[in-house]
C-alpha cells in the first residue's frame, strides 16, 4: 500500500484522487453542515533498541543492512502530559455531521498542533482544542476551542469562541 501511495504522491495524483472523493461525497449528500473537528494524535515508531543506548554513550554504531531497514530515523521526540513520544502526528479534520475524514496530514511527532491548519473557507465551524488558540482561521469560518475532549463527533465542555 505504502508503494502505491508514493507511486501516486510522485506522480501528482493523490491530491487530485483526494479532492475528486471529497466532491462524490458532497454530491451524495455528504456536505459538511455542522462544522468540522480538527486534532492529531501521536503515531509512535520503533527507534531500534541498539540505536539508542550507544549513542547516548557517545560510542559510534555500526549497523548491518537488515538493523538498517528496522530504524525510523525521520520520527521525531516529543512530550505531552509527562510522556515521551516518539514518531510522528496524525493532524485529521473530520466533519460533525458524519464523521467522516476530510483532511489529513502526517508530521514529525515534535511539529507543534498549531503549525497545521487543516481549515477551509466553507468549514461553517471549527471545534479545535486549546493548542489551536491563535491560529488564523479562515473568513466566514467561527472557531470554537474546547478545553474538553473530542470524542465521537461530539465536541464536550465548549468554553470560548475566537468568533469569525
Amino acid at each position: 500500500m505504502w508503494n502505491v501511495r508514493e507511486k501516486l504522491k510522485e506522480a501528482g495524483l493523490d491530491v487530485g484522487i483526494w479532492n475528486g472523493l471529497q466532491r462524490q461525497l458532497e454530491r451524495k449528500g455528504y456536505a459538511v453542515k455542522i462544522g468540522v473537528i480538527q486534532d492529531a494524535s501521536f503515531i509512535g515508531a520503533d527507534l531500534g533498541r541498539k540505536r539508542h543506548y550507544p549513542e547516548k554513550k557517545g560510542e559510534a554504531v555500526v549497523y548491518s543492512a537488515k538493523q538498517l531497514s528496522h530504524l525510523d530515523c525521520d520520527g521525531t521526540f516529543a512530550i505531552k502530559h509527562c510522556q515521551v513520544h516518539y514518531g510522528y502526528k496524525d493532524h485529521a479534520k473530520l466533519d460533525c455531521d458524519f464523521g467522516l475524514i476530510r483532511s489529513v496530514e502526517v508530521t514529525t511527532a515534535s511539529l507543534h498542533d498549531s503549525q497545521i491548519d487543516l481549515l477551509k473557507k466553507g468549514d461553517v465551524a471549527a471545534y479545535r482544542d486549546k493548542w489551536y488558540v491563535g491560529t488564523p482561521v479562515p473568513d466566514g469560518v467561527e472557531c470554537v476551542h474546547s478545553a474538553g475532549v473530542l470524542t465521537s463527533g461530539f465536541v464536550h465542555q465548549l468554553h470560548y469562541s475566537d468568533g469569525a
